[in-house]
């Protein structure tokens, strides 16, 4: 894990992103917008001690920054606005990100040096954003 961080990676491409949304119950206006605001988006893994990451996902009218432990729960808020209990772990070069919500969404990142594949899970709806390594 420690080999992907402070590499901040920008959004390339986005597959069935607006679906993922619909399926979380998203709002039309946000539905529609949501891409547009994503599209320059750039996600970063940092270390702020020994046992606590920050993932920090820039959007162009917002940022968000992601603190947590690995394999310890911890509330957070999905897309639609639902507070739910979150855990991440790590495996090899991938995080996988649970929102336990009814479905859960799960979020499996994969970090590569030059690249990031992002897939989200909801349901029976998957969405797949690439990210390349600035």
């Amino acid at each position: 894990m420690d080999k992907f961080i402070d590499i901040k990676y920008k959004l390339v491409r986005q597959e069935k992103y607006e679906k993922i949304l619909t399926e979380l119950g998203v709002n039309t206006f946000m539905r529609k917008f949501l891409p547009i605001w994503t599209s320059s988006s750039t996600v970063e893994l940092k270390r702020k001690s020994d046992d606590i990451y920050v993932l920090n996902t820039k959007r162009k009218f917002k940022t968000q920054s992601l603190e947590f432990k690995l394999n310890e729960e911890f509330e957070e808020r999905m897309m639609n606005g639902e507070k739910v209990k979150s855990v991440i772990i790590f495996e090899n070069n991938t995080m996988i990100h649970t929102q336990q919500s009814d479905p859960s969404l799960k979020i499996t990142r994969n970090f590569f040096q030059d690249e990031m594949v992002t897939i989200m899970t909801y349901a029976d709806v998957t969405c797949t954003n690439w990210y390349k390594a600035m």
